[in-house]
């Protein structure tokens, strides 16, 4: 099979810890085992990728470490020889509470799916644990009844060079055992330089039984609000906006793209990568917590009750950056991060 090529374009911004993918035509996998190598022209060894078998297409992931603005790489694929580099050692473990995902023995994230409180995604970093990610309150109305969440079903778990993923669903049951929605949550975990740490998180709320309402203030009816809330380990953090605004009373009440917080040693930069409508978030300083959600329905573009028809659902894609604190700016962070101007071609 002839090796495929791929262009690579970085535009106007420095790549570090890029996570890329490239979709792949059917064509272009083989269906035996045959294990992809990534190869740069100039570069002596292979860089270290990952097929990602999904249920409708196939994706090549690496990480781009090392562009300059402007700067144009050229890459060949080929699965007819064993790859050269040796993988990264994940451990994916399922505990009583949920699952634990490392990186050799370094801890990385717990993810914590307890039956009657939402999933959480506890953060570490080397010197121990940083902080809590994890969906709100999204059911407003008084009284509510006790929610039951039972797996929806089994957990996907990958592991490779690459990244590591754990993906979990879950129905949500009332206490008379009626299905109310379905939750799921999709997180990939990229490794960088220096204990730096790239988390993809992908959360979703599904109306799989009836039509839900999700935004409607005024109502005295059950009102879904799909909330994250990310809560830093520690009280005594600094936050910066893309809005320009400091200081977490500023903040408040404001659209973000993203949010940088300052732990002291550590940086945790969140990136508001998608959402089904609203972008970007909404962003609430609710003492002790920072949270994202919908805007308000009187806030463009969305005005009035926002509703999800059977089978619709609402998603927010986030991207967490965990990195020292000293080093790079949050503005060089962000630009290299996260900008659609990286173009790449394949063409076997």
């Amino acid at each position: 099979m002839s090796p495929i090529w791929v262009d690579v374009d970085a535009g106007r911004h420095a790549r570090r810890l890029l996570p890329f993918c490239i979709p792949l035509d059917a064509d272009m996998v083989p269906d035996n085992e045959s294990v992809a190598c990534l190869d740069r022209e100039g570069l002596k060894r292979s860089i270290p990728c990952q097929l990602e078998k999904l249920a409708d297409q196939t994706r090549l992931w690496w990480i781009i470490n090392e562009m300059e603005p402007d700067e144009k790489d050229r890459y060949s694929l080929s699965f007819d020889r064993r790859q050269r580099n040796s993988p990264i050692h994940w451990k994916i473990e399922s505990t009583p509470k949920g699952w634990t995902l490392a990186e050799q023995d370094l801890r990385v994230l717990n993810l914590i799916t307890g039956r009657g409180n939402p999933v959480s995604l506890l953060l570490s970093g080397p010197a121990g644990r940083l902080g809590r990610v994890h969906p709100g309150a999204f059911l407003q109305v008084e009284n509510q009844p006790h929610h039951r969440r039972a797996p929806a079903r089994p957990a996907i778990v990958a592991r490779g060079p690459v990244f590591a993923r754990i993906s979990l669903a879950f129905d949500v049951r009332d206490e008379h055992d009626l299905l109310l929605m379905r939750e799921e949550i999709d997180v990939r975990v990229f490794p960088g330089q220096r204990g730096a740490r790239v988390i993809d998180v992908d959360f979703a709320w599904i109306a799989a039984a009836s039509p839900i309402t999700l935004i409607n203030p005024s109502s005295s009816q059950p009102v879904f609000w799909p909330t994250v809330i990310l809560e830093p380990e520690t009280a005594d953090f600094q936050v910066t906006s893309s809005s320009g605004r400091i200081g977490l009373k500023e903040i408040s009440g404001h659209r973000a793209e993203w949010i940088d917080v300052d732990l002291g040693l550590v940086r945790w930069v969140t990136i508001a990568r998608s959402a089904s409508f609203g972008f970007p978030p909404r962003v609430n300083w609710n003492p002790p917590v920072l949270e994202l959600s919908p805007p308000v329905s009187d806030s463009p573009p969305v005005r009035g009750p926002i509703r999800l028809a059977l089978g619709e659902e609402y998603r927010l894609s986030l991207r967490l950056l965990i990195m020292p604190t000293i080093g790079r700016t949050v503005d060089d962070v962000i630009s290299m991060s996260l900008d659609p101007s990286c173009k790449v071609t394949a063409t076997p």
